[in-house]
Order: C-alpha cells, then sequence, then structure tokens
C-alpha cells in the first residue's frame, strides 16, 4: 500500500517590528499633572496659612485641666517640723510660678532640681506625673539629731554636720535634740551645707549614734538621761577627725569622755558597740552616772577600765 506524503507546513509569517516607544512629555507638561499641581498646592497653603491657623487654636498650656497649682503636688509626708508650705516655697526659690503646666516636657525635671536645692531634703528619688493629672514627688527628708548652741541661738544640724533652717526648728522642738557646746565657728555657707567644723561633724556623728542606739527599748541619748556633747578646741595645724575628742554631759552635770567620733579609725580606739556596753555596765553596776555621789568625770577610753573622777573633788579611782 501506497504511503501518501503530506506536504510541510507553510513557513509563519514574519512579525511586524514593534513600535517604538512615544517620546517622554516636555517637563512643563509634567508640572501641570493634576497630582503635582495637587501636591504644590497643598505645601503653599500649609507654608503661607499654617502658621496662621497654628496661632489661632487654643493653648492648652492654659486651659485650667492642664495647669497644677504648687500646693497640690503631693510630696512623700514630711516631718512635723517643717512648714505647712514647704512644697510651694521650695517651687517658688526656684522660680517656678504659682501654678505650673503639666504639658511641660521638662516639668519632672524641673522640678526634681527644685526639690533638690532645698536644705531639708537629702534626696530626690522620683517624680513622676499621675493619670489624675497630677504630680507625684518621692523624698527621702534630713533628720536634725543635734543643735549647735552658740553665742546668738540654736542650728540643728543633721548626722553629717550639714546645717538646717533654723526659723523652721521651733524651740519647743529644738530642745528634744542633744546640744553641741564649746562651738566656737559659725556656719560657713547658707543652710543645706556643711558647717564647715570637724568638731561639729564629729559631735553631729556621735548625737546620730546614741539617738538610734537602743538601750532597754529606748534611745540611748535619752534612756542614759544625756543632755549636751562637749567639743574640744583642736589645736593640730592641718586637723583631721582623729584630732575630735568628744565628752558626753549629762542632765545632772557628770561628763563621759567618749574620746573620737565614731568613724574613727584611729589605731586603739574602742569601737562604738565597745563604748556603748560600757555605758551599760556602769548604769547596771551604779545606778546612774551620777550615783552615788556625783557629778563625776568618767572616762570610757581606756581598753582595762573605766575611771572616774568626782567633778567636786578631783579624787579619782579606777573601775574594774
Amino acid at each position: 500500500m501506497a504511503v501518501k506524503k503530506t506536504a510541510p507546513p507553510p513557513p509563519p509569517p514574519a512579525s511586524d517590528p514593534e513600535p517604538a516607544p512615544p517620546p517622554p512629555p516636555p517637563a512643563w507638561r509634567a508640572f501641570f499633572h493634576p497630582r503635582t499641581l495637587a501636591a504644590a498646592a497643598f505645601f503653599v497653603t500649609i507654608v503661607v496659612f499654617g502658621p496662621r491657623a497654628w496661632r489661632a487654636l487654643p493653648d492648652l498650656n492654659e486651659r485650667a485641666e492642664y495647669r497644677l497649682k504648687l500646693d497640690a503636688i503631693e510630696v512623700t509626708p514630711p516631718p512635723r517640723w517643717l512648714p505647712a508650705d514647704f512644697v510651694p516655697i521650695a517651687m517658688k526659690d526656684a522660680g517656678f510660678p504659682r501654678d505650673v503646666s503639666l504639658l511641660d516636657d521638662q516639668l519632672v525635671n524641673k522640678t526634681a532640681d527644685a526639690f533638690r536645692k532645698h536644705p531639708w531634703v537629702a534626696q530626690v528619688v522620683r517624680v513622676e506625673k499621675t493619670r489624675t493629672n497630677g504630680l507625684k514627688v518621692e523624698l527621702t527628708y534630713r533628720q536634725p539629731v543635734a543643735v549647735v548652741e552658740v553665742t546668738d541661738g540654736l542650728y540643728p544640724v543633721d548626722r553629717n554636720g550639714i546645717l538646717l533652717p533654723p526659723a523652721d526648728l521651733a524651740p519647743a522642738e529644738a530642745v528634744r535634740f542633744p546640744r553641741i557646746l564649746n562651738v566656737t565657728t559659725r556656719p560657713q555657707g547658707p543652710a543645706g551645707t556643711e558647717w564647715g567644723d570637724l568638731n561639729v561633724i564629729g559631735a553631729a556623728r556621735l548625737a546620730s549614734v546614741l539617738l538610734e542606739n537602743k538601750h532597754e527599748g529606748e534611745p540611748a541619748w535619752r534612756r542614759f538621761d544625756f543632755a549636751a556633747i562637749r567639743v574640744p578646741r583642736i589645736r593640730a595645724a592641718k586637723p583631721s577627725i582623729d584630732d575630735v575628742g568628744l565628752e558626753v554631759i549629762t542632765t545632772a552635770g557628770s561628763r563621759i569622755v567618749w574620746g573620737r567620733p565614731p568613724g574613727s579609725s584611729h589605731p586603739g580606739e574602742l569601737s562604738v558597740d565597745q563604748k556603748v556596753g560600757r555605758l551599760q555596765k556602769y548604769v547596771r553596776d551604779y545606778g546612774g552616772f551620777d550615783r552615788p555621789h556625783g557629778p563625776y568625770l568618767i572616762d570610757i577610753t581606756h581598753w582595762q577600765e573605766i575611771s572616774r573622777s568626782v567633778i567636786a573633788t578631783g579624787s579619782q579611782r579606777n573601775l574594774r
């Protein structure tokens, strides 16, 4: 059987060449495109009318709901001797107006700086805005531990010998604290700065220790019936805290030689606990520092014994 042959398919027709892209429009035609014109119009509107519109908006900083009066600032409850208007006074002294804007981005930092400058403030722990459009400030206050008695009055100091505002401590309050006697200097700066006298620093340390140390449930200062701390006249050319030798005076007039202030690193100096232990033993043995025939000069600084002498006669004996 014969095979029928088929003719091959014809070749495809040649394709037409691709048309050339149209030339780009001129630059001036691109500028007049509707989107370009709209963007340009928006920009011009913002530049020309934006400042006027911004000035026409209400100033929220002046609205009552965003203003906070200084006496409404919440602080850590201050001690009883601070004046009732402590907060507004602290803020006004730092240059604040009668009220402040809660929208001020620097309000927290400015408030912290204001309280740091106040002499009764030892540390600003935290300042934060509250959800109720308020301001809360957490403070650590300086505590008076003694009053320095000089010819023109009583000056309170804290445990580091920093001067505190004398006018804030009422006379009835001042007498509750130990007195530091025989000080011949005056404060070297304003309240909130160190007194500038090693005697005052040393005596303030001792007052703090005897107020904090408990004896039979009471501060040792009150339990031992102490009245004052007497400081020496330092004659060293370049004195240090180890040149300070302190005496504690009882209400009946006995004088207890304490020695160097707490914190002294002088070789051979008894520790605070050792000295307080000797005071406790003396009271147990004799019932008080002025019995039986005081007042006495009592020296607790010796390593092996306590010595005492009757102040009136000068007779002395050692106590094992």
